[in-house]
């Protein structure tokens, strides 16, 4: 029968697996918009080039809000799961508590700072979605991730954390540009002639392989790194919760 810690720790790593993809879609969406689309288009004439942008600009404003929208929503799970396993209460005892998680403890101040980024991100949005400030805030939220990990046992402004950041920026910008690559791409296509067609797709893919091959060897480089620090042994990869994660990890990325 499973025990209430190791419930505690199944949600927990949900939450971490939720923000983490909250973060991953937002990081990838603005960072293929300004890395790889923006350049594309910078290549082109005016004329040619102002659809296409307009057209690109709604499609990462509504994945960036939607984004958002769901970071606000695990945000607010992860923040009554913390008061849960802080306290030992049960859900529906545990919000007067809540105030006491935010103001005395770490996890409570990143939870704040993370919180305060998705609210100016959310008024950003509309209309300036894909500025640098946003891609900043953006990154910033990755961040607070990072900051709740295991890298932070290290202190907060520790080399673990800077890895760990790094680790899970890149692979925003690795996997969470698949997104845009395979739908933005596509939905810009219509309407375009075959041989723009194709020269805009192999810019487009060349440039994105070229940012995907950097992103590899970062997240290789943090990855190695950080299992140095935490799985210090082979038996540690069965026996201790990182080095399952690893594992899963691993079979994902050779999957």
């Amino acid at each position: 029968m499973e025990t209430l810690s190791d419930s505690h720790l199944l949600w927990m790593a949900l939450v971490r697996g939720l923000l983490v993809f909250g973060v991953v879609l937002l990081v990838g969406e603005l960072g293929f918009f300004r890395f790889i689309f923006e350049p594309v288009l910078d290549t082109m004439p005016p004329e040619a080039s102002a659809s296409l942008r307009r057209m690109g600009e709604r499609f990462v404003r509504r994945v960036v809000i939607g984004a958002v929208l769901f970071l606000f929503l695990v945000n607010a799970v992860a923040l009554v799961h913390e008061g849960m396993m802080m306290s030992g209460k049960g859900v529906f005892q545990v919000f007067s508590l809540l105030p006491v998680v935010l103001t005395r403890t770490h996890w409570g101040g990143v939870w704040i700072a993370r919180t305060l980024l998705l609210t100016i991100l959310i008024g950003l949005a509309p209309r300036r979605c894909t500025s640098t400030l946003v891609l900043i805030l953006s990154v910033g939220v990755a961040v607070t991730v990072s900051l709740i990990s295991h890298a932070v046992d290290a202190g907060d402004l520790s080399l673990p954390v800077l890895a760990d950041a790094v680790h899970l920026i890149f692979v925003s910008l690795w996997i969470g540009g698949l997104v845009p690559l395979r739908f933005l791409t596509r939905k810009i296509c219509i309407g375009l002639d075959l041989p723009r067609q194709r020269n805009l797709l192999l810019d487009i893919l060349n440039r994105y392989s070229r940012m995907a091959v950097t992103a590899v060897v970062l997240i290789i480089i943090t990855g190695v790194y950080g299992a140095w620090l935490h799985v210090p042994s082979l038996a540690d990869l069965t026996q201790k919760a990182y080095g399952e994660i690893l594992l899963t990890k691993v079979a994902f990325a050779v999957g």
